[in-house]
């Protein structure tokens, strides 16, 4: 999915969307260009942070993925299942994302950032390299 997508439906089992119906596709350049024009006109209204923060939840790195009616929703913030159609074979959507999250969890997997090293660690292992 392209980094550029500035709302997409991957949130919406939430009510995280820009749109009241799901798009035809992805990057679908009408469903995006009605999100836009939704969100400047939020803006507009007086909802300039409500708009900005759906801006941020859509910038996020996101990991969807469905298998024998369960999908399962990955965020660097959160993870969900939900129930929903039957699928015999996985389907899986990685949306690399466009900003870091601010209080994200670490992780070994994607969408999480890689944990922090360990620096006692590194100093265990080369303090044994030194003392040979």
């Amino acid at each position: 999915m392209p980094e550029s997508v500035a709302a997409h439906p991957l949130l919406a089992p939430l009510g995280i969307s820009a749109l009241p119906v799901a798009p035809c596709r992805l990057d679908c350049p009408s469903a995006l260009e009605a999100a836009e024009q939704w969100l400047e006109v939020a803006a507009g209204q007086g909802y300039a942070a409500e708009a900005g923060w759906l801006r941020e939840c859509f910038s996020w790195a996101i990991s969807w993925s469905e298998l024998h009616g369960v999908t399962e929703v990955k965020t660097p913030l959160f993870k969900m299942c939900l129930e929903t159609g039957s699928a015999l074979r996985t389907r899986t959507i990685r949306r690399a994302g466009t900003s870091a999250v601010e209080g994200s969890a670490a992780g070994l997997s994607f969408p999480y950032a890689a944990p922090a090293p360990q620096p006692h660690m590194i100093q265990i292992g080369l303090a044994s390299l030194l003392s040979t």
